[in-house]
């Protein structure tokens, strides 16, 4: 079968022919012929075992031989050479193919140039998707000249007859593309656009002749295997500290887990008198190794041995200086040959032999970690990356401290760590753009990472490292150092929240980057995230704290330590989780997306705290039913309602009229002008001239001149209007047609005037305001207004607007609630509104005298208006709901069982200010019932 791509190629790795001008082989031979070059013109790329298993028989499916570099830093001098053909087979590249590669293979570069031998697990010729992926490849084309002959012989067979007498072939430099010559890949770039081969075959050799480089092509080939380019460090003599690209398996090292590996957990590390205040040069074989792995650089740049020679300085990153630092002068902390020197082995690092020179004794800081130095004092250019930037120019590369892997730290693992449980969750919550790390030391501390733009607002971005709890809580914490802060209100301490969503009820205790300590809490889901107590700060600026959270019950209080023994009391604040179930952890944001921000932490613990609760209230004997009950010893509330049965709309004759399209609630037995609709035209009826509007989709007529003589009604019922127009034939104009404009101008002055529209006033637009006291619906005995009706115990759905709550105190609530009775202590459930603008709350007494259940709270809007809906089966399971407009679905909060005992039970509409001596009101509309009636 012929070769799918339509080429050819060879590729020798070997000259053995002497006085040729081709290759480096001489004579004689037996001295200056061994092992010799052919001219390089290609940079071998890999080679696929796979491809080449026809020829090699290796049967290596996976099989992959990577060569990284080029000539003598990689795979040593490789001379390739093809050709390629048409698809039309009377083409004169497809009929003298096997004559021009005879020429390539065996006349030109063997018999003439003496190249010889394969490239291992490839063949030494062969069709392109066989061979190995290279650079480039030099092209030999045919050009012909043909002597034909043509002969006719009537008396014969009366046929022409057709020869070819003579061919000259010529065998010359491919003609590429773009006045390319000699490459195969612009060569089959030609043939491609005159339309001789497929975009197919194309596409297919231009992934083996990449005419780019190696780089994409080695990457793509790896990622397709599912392979990746690595090093296998050996775990009991290095830890890992950063990797980027194909190294990469987590954001650098912070500073301090960075120094604690270095300076107390290196093999050659400084003891602990040389660590001691005061040290400023380290003795020999105490000096720390950092070492670099580049295996795209240059062979002598592959392995990069740093001794460190000096303590850090206090608060100098010398991780983030070796990847990021590039400057016209050395970094105080980290300068060459006074800080650090450079080696090319361990054993050199160790002993500090053989240092590495600098051209002209100058360290560059403009290529980080080696300044273009080299063993011989040589400038090598471009071996540097710099962390942050893309690419490169060397964009493989990793950093190691000579340290045993997990010896004294050790990123978290949390299916097989034996400190922290299954129940842990080490996440990031929003859109962060690193992610986050945890570490943990073997003096019990623990370092957390994260970027992240700020925890803050209605959502938060940062990470966390936490675990599930529920009741009471005593959290404290000691934040040692909080480094690598790119921004001011960088944010790291200990956390109760909700859950792991990025808008969840929180309460954030933290040490700021560099304004201090604060505490911060968001109320319900998805609400703006309030700071209470202002900022605790010192001079200077604090950059370690003790911060202790503790919850009570619905309390959370914020204290803070100079020493963790003396704490000082700083903010309290209520908050509920939903069913009291949270998580508590240690929470890390750099407010700067694009970097990463580092605390340890020390001395964390987390106890329960046993918080003594009241005993529970006695119930109070049953009393006979009231619409309007203070329930619990409220203050009197206020209970107003308007109602509309039997009103109609009226709006104005026209949006330019003196009354400017308003409509107005009227009871149907007061009087109003008239002005009558029709759906045909009904000229010569009435006044004659209906005057016309589209609207819907349809055409409306309107006229108020009623009668021939042009009679206007200005005062009749709504009654006397709707029979004034039967007489014609007609009726009233709806509500939306008035208001649209439809019958303006028909007449008697209607459009600066109310008149009757035939659209009902419905329940919807009812209004109802209830206004009550009491200190709240919450623990085991609540104070509120309850404007109820008694109903029979049985399924039950209720729902309604809220219009309207303002009220600052974020214990009141306005909303729906079912009651076994009215006593204090009654098994109840609400939903509704929270104040403060928290949002909507399902929450509920399973039983009587039992406490009250948070189950969640959602943030709506900043007006605290919404929709609510319960719905009740005939087992007491109760579903809240909430939607912020009619036309949304709504979205469920949760479902809950109480326990209702009698054959009636109350519902109705619950008021509370949430505290003494106060008093809050609600505006409530569209309120639908459905329930067994008595």
């Amino acid at each position: 079968a012929t070769c799918t791509t339509n080429a050819a190629m060879c590729c020798w790795p070997k000259d053995r022919q002497a006085n040729d001008n081709n290759g480096n082989c001489a004579k004689p031979y037996d001295v200056n012929c061994v092992d010799k070059d052919p001219a390089d013109n290609t940079n071998l790329c890999f080679v696929d075992m796979e491809r080449g298993n026809a020829s090699t028989g290796f049967d290596s499916v996976e099989g992959f031989v990577g060569f990284p570099e080029d000539n003598n830093n990689g795979e040593g001098a490789i001379h390739c050479h093809g050709l390629a053909w048409s698809n039309d087979v009377n083409d004169a590249t497809a009929r003298y193919k096997g004559n021009n590669l005879f020429y390539v293979s065996m006349y030109d570069h063997m018999y003439v140039r003496g190249y010889v031998e394969n490239i291992p697990g490839a063949p030494m010729c062969g069709c392109v998707e066989q061979m190995p992926t290279v650079s480039r490849s030099d092209c030999t084309q045919v050009d012909l000249t043909e002597s034909i002959s043509i002969s006719y012989d009537p008396r014969a067979s009366g046929t022409f007859i057709t020869r070819i007498e003579a061919v000259d072939v010529e065998f010359n430099a491919c003609q590429g593309i773009d006045n390319r010559n000699n490459d195969l890949w612009a060569y089959m770039a030609r043939l491609y656009y005159q339309k001789d081969i497929t975009p197919e075959q194309f596409g297919e050799a231009g992934r083996i002749i990449t005419d780019k480089g190696c780089s994409e092509a080695t990457r793509y080939h790896l990622d397709e295997q599912s392979l990746t380019r690595g090093y296998d460090h050996d775990l009991s003599m290095y830890t890992k500290v950063a990797g980027r690209e194909v190294f990469h398996d987590g954001h650098p090292f912070g500073m301090a887990a960075f120094n604690k590996v270095l300076f107390e957990h290196s093999l050659t590390k400084p003891d602990s008198l040389v660590l001691a205040p005061g040290t400023t040069q380290f003795p020999d074989g105490q000096t720390p190794i950092i070492l670099r792995i580049c295996p795209t650089c240059t062979k002598t740049h592959r392995k990069i041995y740093y001794c460190r020679l000096t303590p850090a300085p206090d608060g100098f990153d010398i991780l983030n200086n070796i990847l990021n630092y590039r400057s016209n002068n050395p970094k105080t902390g980290n300068a060459w040959n006074v800080d650090f020197t450079l080696h090319s082995t361990y054993e050199d690092a160790e002993t500090g032999a053989n240092p590495w020179q600098c051209p002209g004794n100058n360290f560059n800081d403009g290529a980080p970690f080696y300044g273009e130095c080299s063993p011989s004092g040589n400038k090598v250019e471009n071996q540097w990356s710099e962390w942050n930037r893309f690419p490169g120019p060397q964009n493989d590369v990793a950093y190691y401290v000579n340290a045993p892997d997990g010896e004294g730290i050790a990123e978290v693992v949390l299916q097989s760590s034996q400190r922290f449980g299954q129940l842990y969750t080490d996440v990031d919550f929003g859109s962060v753009g690193i992610p986050g790390r945890v570490f943990e030391t073997d003096d019990g501390g623990i370092h957390v990472s994260g970027s992240g733009n700020d925890i803050s607002g209605h959502s938060d971005t940062g990470h966390y490292f936490s675990e599930p709890r529920t009741g009471d809580v005593d959290v404290r914490v000691h934040v040692t150092s909080f480094n690598n802060i790119v921004n001011n209100h960088a944010k790291a301490g200990i956390m109760l929240r909700a859950d792991n969503g990025d808008d969840a009820t929180h309460a954030y205790a933290f040490l700021s980057g560099r304004h201090g300590l604060a505490y911060t809490y968001r109320s319900s889901k998805g609400n703006d995230s309030r700071q209470s107590g202002g900022w605790v700060t010192a001079n200077p600026v604090q950059t370690s704290a003790w911060l202790r959270l503790v919850k009570k019950m619905d309390s959370v209080e914020f204290y803070h330590s100079e020493d963790g023994y003396e704490w000082t009391l700083h903010s309290t604040t209520d908050i509920r989780f939903p069913e009291d179930s949270y998580r508590v952890g240690l929470a890390v944001t750099s407010h700067h997306n694009g970097y990463v921000s580092e605390a340890t932490f020390a001395d964390y613990t987390i106890e329960e705290y046993m918080f003594p609760t009241s005993a529970p209230s006695l119930s109070t004997a049953p009393t006979s039913w009231d619409a309007d009950i203070e329930v619990g010893n409220a203050k009197a509330g206020v209970h107003t309602s308007t109602d509309y049965t039997d009103n109609y709309w009226t709006a104005c004759g026209s949006s330019a009229g003196s009354c400017k399209g308003q409509a107005h609630r009227e009871h149907k037995g007061t009087t109003h002008h008239v002005r009558c609709c029709a759906d045909t035209n009904l000229g010569g009826t009435g006044g004659g001239e209906w005057k016309s509007c589209s609207i819907n989709g349809g055409t409306v007529f309107g006229e108020s001149e009623l009668d021939a003589d042009g009679t206007c009604i200005e005062d009749a019922t709504w009654q006397q209007a709707t029979d004034a127009c039967a007489a014609l034939n007609a009726r009233l104009c709806t509500k939306e047609e008035m208001l649209a404009d439809c019958t303006r101008g028909s007449g008697c002055g209607h459009d600066n005037e109310m008149v009757w529209t035939s659209t009902e006033v419905t329940g919807d637009d009812s209004k109802e305001n209830i206004k009550g006291s009491g200190t709240g619906i919450w623990g085991t005995s609540d104070s509120f207004a309850f404007h109820n009706h008694q109903v029979a115990n049985g399924p039950i759905t209720m729902e309604m607007y809220v219009k309207k709550f303002d009220n600052n105190s974020p214990h009141s609530r306005a909303g729906l609630m079912v009651r076994d009775s009215g006593d204090a202590d009654a098994a109840n459930a609400f939903v509704g509104a929270a104040g403060q603008d928290q949002g909507a709350v399902l929450q509920s007494r399973p039983t009587a005298g039992a406490a009250t259940r948070h189950h969640k709270m959602i943030y709506a809007n900043s007006d605290n208006h919404m929709w609510v809906k319960m719905t009740v089966d005939a087992g007491g399971v109760v579903t809240g709901y909430y939607k912020i407009n009619e036309a949304d679905g709504y979205i469920q909060l949760g479902q809950t069982q109480i326990t209702l005992t009698g054959d009636t039970i109350l519902v109705g509409r619950a008021v509370t200010a949430g505290e003494d001596f106060s008093s809050a009101e609600v505006t409530v509309t569209a309120q639908r019932y459905s329930y067994a009636a008595l």
